[in-house]
């Protein structure tokens, strides 16, 4: 089944690697999904974040820690990105695999990081 995108909603994709020393691999990252509105599912593109389990960056007011047990899918610490925002090919996402949907706290929580990081 191919499903729509929602906002919340977390998948697990190959994204080439950002890290110097893994240049021309592709890796596995989570994205999470910012653009749902049934307005968007003909676009090519849609927004998204990255989502990591190095928590350096814990603390900024970009960044939502989604802390071990709160959702199924991460079993441990994660730390939701909003200092980049994404424009993806949606058919680059849909490649991937759904792995979950974030709760609204968490969504609401994501909402104030991105309006922190882009200065709204």
């Amino acid at each position: 089944m191919v499903w729509p995108l929602i906002r919340g909603h977390v998948y697990r994709i190959k994204l080439q690697a950002d890290d110097p020393a893994k240049k021309g691999q592709m890796i596995d990252k989570y994205v999470v999904i910012l653009q749902g509105r049934k307005e968007f599912q003909g676009r090519v593109r849609t927004t998204v974040v990255l989502a990591t389990t190095t928590l350096s960056a814990q603390g900024k007011p970009w960044n939502v820690l989604v802390p071990k047990g709160t959702v199924k899918f991460w079993p441990e610490d994660t730390l939701i990105t909003c200092l980049d925002v994404y424009a993806l090919p949606v058919a680059e996402i849909k490649a991937g695999s759904l792995v979950g949907m974030l709760p609204d706290p968490v969504m609401a929580d994501v909402a104030v990081a991105l309006a922190v990081s882009l200065e709204l």
